[in-house]
């Protein structure tokens, strides 16, 4: 018996088996329809940036969301698999609504509501330090917490109610036709090596 669980396990090892991580107990709790396009291993993960909450939790109406950034190298193939369910947005837009849970945007609503929301990705940007190393991030205005240019934007997104009621963000900064949605997909950077990988329902 005891050579037999040394066998299995040496089975296990050689298939890529993967233990429980932050990050795949994260995915477990969410939608699966909502995190196809997420590596379903954390090989290549550089951070994650998560608050999945049920309806057991102590902290509700905070939404849900999960943001993990990946070296594209590692998960180039299984991202080009996915490309076809999003849609590409070039970063460049002047319209481009950022999600906020906490300031107020200066955009229109009519601006709004014609484009599609994305995270604000404070962690990624200060990590990779790419607003560069004098930009000021404590002051920074909303319409300032852009990715940088290099790059693209592969999103899908939603609006309505996709999360328990308990769960849903009681005061987010947006218009009535975004008061609440999903917002999912990935923005590359073949210059950087990075791929930043998220869902955000709220």
């Amino acid at each position: 018996m005891k050579y037999l669980n040394i066998f299995l396990i040496l089975i296990l090892a050689g298939c890529g088996f993967e233990g429980s991580t932050p990050y795949t107990n994260d995915l477990k709790k969410l939608d699966q329809e909502l995190t196809n396009h997420f590596p379903k291993s954390s090989k290549g993960l550089l951070s994650l940036t998560s608050f999945v909450a049920d309806t057991n939790s102590i902290i509700n109406h905070n939404g849900n969301y999960l943001i993990a950034a990946f070296k594209y190298e590692i998960i180039n193939d299984f991202l080009k698999k996915n490309e076809t369910e999003l849609s590409q947005y070039k970063i460049k837009d002047s319209c481009q609504i950022i999600l906020s849970r906490d300031k107020a945007d200066s955009f229109t609503d009519s601006c709004f509501c014609s484009s599609i929301p994305i995270p604000i990705f404070i962690v990624q940007l200060d990590k990779f330090n790419l607003l560069g190393d004098n930009f000021d991030l404590e002051n920074a205005k909303l319409d300032d917490l852009r990715l940088p240019k290099d790059f693209e934007y592969y999103i899908k997104a939603e609006s309505g109610i996709f999360l328990d009621k308990q769960l849903l963000f009681r005061d987010t900064k947006m218009p009535d036709c975004w008061t609440h949605g999903y917002s999912k997909g990935y923005a590359i950077s073949k210059k950087r090596n990075l791929a930043i990988i998220w869902i955000d329902l709220w």
